[in-house]
């Protein structure tokens, strides 16, 4: 991971685990260690980085801290299947 998910901690960036589950009760120590509580798992602690400190070999897994991504601004993309299927360069072509 090249982001330094504790620099975010420190500015009141959200972040999240891998699979989405929230983090709560974040802090992070004079070292950079990330102490937090993920539900169902519990108290955990990441790397700066946002790995996970328990996690198997050290490789990526679920419970690794990532930001959480900006929601879309334009709102939800809709199409009409019927317009597609109306406008000649949209159709496929097919070479008998």
């Amino acid at each position: 991971m090249s982001d330094d998910i504790a620099a975010l901690i420190k500015a009141g960036k959200p972040v999240r685990t891998r699979d989405r589950r929230a983090a709560t009760d974040l802090s992070v120590d004079g070292d950079g260690t990330i102490t937090g509580h993920v539900p169902m798992v519990g108290t955990c602690r990441w790397q700066r980085d946002g790995r996970y400190t328990a996690a198997p070999g050290g490789g990526a897994g679920p419970l690794d801290l990532v930001p959480v991504a900006a929601p879309a601004k334009d709102g939800p993309q809709r199409g009409s299947v019927i317009g597609q299927l109306s406008d000649p360069e949209a159709k496929n072509s097919c070479c008998d």
